[in-house]
């Protein structure tokens, strides 16, 4: 029907764009697991993993380093759509909340409401000094909304 372009198509240009926290963060992650790599080698590793034009600068590998501490704060408080910084009560609760949601939707689980309040009763349990909270039915669409998941009908 049609013929197939002779041209590649073309992918944006990420020149000039920064690295957002989560990147920064695998970046921190990829020099834990192999310490020795160094500034130009990581910014490489960088380029191939995030589909970059140009790799970032040791200059900037360097200052991600620098403020590792904050940038793992910064990932989790997170920002909302209209700009405002979201600091969780719980930070360990919202990392545990999203570690079981990711591994659900990768065995392709149905996920309830009730299953995600269960598993967060579970986790407060074991949290020593957690902070009080009262996990709402309010709380829980937060949750939910936070971690793209809606309410579906089951089918059957």
């Amino acid at each position: 029907m049609f013929a197939a372009s002779p041209h590649p198509p073309k992918i944006k240009p990420n020149k000039g764009k920064w690295l957002t926290v989560q990147q920064k963060y695998e970046v921190i992650l990829q020099h834990q697991r192999h310490p020795s790599m160094s500034c130009s080698k990581l910014a490489e590793w960088a380029r191939r993993e995030f589909g970059l034009q140009d790799p970032p600068s040791r200059k900037t590998v360097r200052l991600i380093h620098k403020t590792a501490d904050a940038i793992r704060k910064k990932r989790l408080d997170t920002k909302t759509t209209k700009g405002k910084t979201r600091c969780f009560k719980c930070p360990t609760l919202e990392l545990e909340q999203g570690w079981f949601v990711g591994i659900c939707n990768a065995q392709y689980a149905c996920l309830s409401r009730r299953l995600l309040l269960s598993k967060a009763k579970k986790v407060m349990a074991c949290i020593s000094d957690a902070p009080p909270l009262k996990l709402s039915s309010r709380w829980l669409s937060k949750v939910m909304g936070r971690h793209g998941l809606r309410l579906r009908t089951m089918h059957g």
